[in-house]
């Protein structure tokens, strides 16, 4: 009876210890499928997919908690009915929020603005080169340092030369027969030693010597061995090789003058720009010392090759410089205006650029906006002209596209970041030909 009584006890035990267990496992399995799911208003439940944190998609995680990265909350992401990956559905409140903004795609003219870096150098058809005209020996020098300015008519050096000596003997002798033949008053024999002369004095002019020097020969009577040589235009003194006891010859270069009454710039044009640089275009340029003046220039020459090294063409510009406020060696900020036309076009915050393709979204009806690629071109100040992927009248998201493209990322679907990952693994498959921004 003993034992009969100790068995039911036992067995009691046992009964209560298993349905403690059952109900154990109940509760846990319960509490799994409440994470799971959440009850949305109005809506039936929807099974949670992973904990992911608002700031960092990257990550996803099984439970709930705590960011790694920033310790925020993690949120859950519910797994969502079957839809197009490329589209995204807001509510008005949501919109409101993330202050989305579209507008139509829609024809205004454009102009495309080129800023560039130049440098101001001479202009090379104002330089003159003060060569040597006879050998000799430089016995005086007038201007002995580079950078003083001259006048067109001053003098600049002295030479010593036997040469000029013989030459303007010469013509002394030619002349006392001209006006002897003029006092005999003998016709054949005047306009023989006029010829003579005219001969020699044009022989005197081509070493040098000015009209005026010619005729003071003439006043004295007698030849010299030592004449003075005088600059041919105004200018600064940019390169001397000239030193008085200096022996020179016929043709030697003793100075090289600069009138920056105009000048030059010069600047590499990239490759991509090219297309909006013409011969004879204006420009405008502004210089560091001069913060609040805009100079005015233009085109003058494009080279027709092209720099393989930096892809880049040099192009001149030339520019009225009547004050000589621009020096050679000033760097000039260049801007270049080119008008495209009347264009398709959009807002420029409306596209992102993954680096080989430029996408923007489109509001295909109210609060649904999808993901497209498009094809544009240079951007022209504040707007992209389109040439492929979107009509006349579509609306695009001008504000509020990072938001969308973040809020697509954490839903796994087409963001732009998706894009660029994709890029990435099929880089060095695609030509590069087939880049979508132009």
């Amino acid at each position: 009876m003993q034992r009969k009584i100790i068995f039911i006890i036992s067995s009691f035990i046992l009964l209560i210890i298993l349905i403690s267990f059952t109900n154990t496992k109940i509760k846990r399995q319960e509490n799994k499928e409440r994470e799971k799911t959440t009850e949305v208003k109005g809506e039936q439940k929807k099974r949670i997919l992973f904990w992911t944190c608002s700031m960092h998609p990257q990550i996803k995680l099984p439970a709930p908690g705590k960011c790694p990265i920033c310790f925020m909350d993690l949120i859950p992401v519910y797994e969502e009915k079957k839809e197009d990956i490329s589209e995204i559905r807001f509510t008005n409140e949501e919109r409101k929020i993330a202050e989305i903004e579209t507008v139509p795609v829609s024809y205004r003219h454009l102009n495309v603005e080129i800023k560039l870096l130049g440098k101001v150098e001479y202009d090379e058809t104002q330089i003159s080169n003060i060569s040597a005209y006879i050998p000799g020996r430089i016995e005086k020098l007038y201007v002995n340092f580079i950078g003083a300015r001259v006048e067109k008519g001053e003098k600049l050096f002295q030479i010593y030369s036997p040469d000029v000596y013989t030459y303007q003997e010469e013509y002394l002798v030619s002349l006392k027969r001209y006006k002897e033949a003029v006092e005999r008053k003998e016709t054949s024999s005047i306009n023989s030693e006029k010829e003579i002369l005219e001969s020699v004095r044009k022989k005197l002019l081509l070493l040098g010597l000015l009209p005026f020097q010619i005729d003071d020969i003439e006043k004295k009577g007698a030849p010299s061995d030592k004449v003075d040589f005088y600059s041919p235009s105004s200018g600064f003194i940019i390169e001397r090789d000239a030193y008085e006891g200096k022996y020179i010859n016929t043709g030697d270069i003793l100075f090289k003058i600069a009138d920056i009454k105009k000048v030059w710039i010069k600047l590499d044009v990239y490759e991509k720009d090219i297309p909006f640089v013409k011969i004879g275009q204006n420009v405008d340029i502004l210089c560091e010392a001069y913060p609040e003046k805009i100079f005015k220039g233009n085109i003058i020459f494009i080279n027709p090759f092209l720099d393989e090294k930096t892809r880049t063409i040099k192009v001149r510009i030339e520019i009225d410089n009547p004050k000589e406020e621009l020096k050679p060696g000033m760097f000039a900020h260049v801007f270049l205006k080119y008008h495209l036309g009347r264009k398709l076009s959009i807002p420029y915050t409306s596209v992102l650029l993954t680096g080989k393709r430029a996408v923007v979204f489109v509001e295909e009806e109210p609060n649904l906006f999808r993901v497209r690629e498009v094809v544009i071109g240079q951007r022209a100040g504040d707007f992209y002209p389109v040439i492929d992927g979107l009509k006349e009248g579509e609306r695009v998201v001008k504000k509020g596209n990072f938001v969308i493209d973040s809020t697509l990322q954490i839903k796994g679907k087409e963001s732009m970041m998706k894009i660029m990952s994709g890029e990435k693994e099929n880089i060095e498959f695609e030509s590069p030909m087939s880049v979508h921004h132009h």
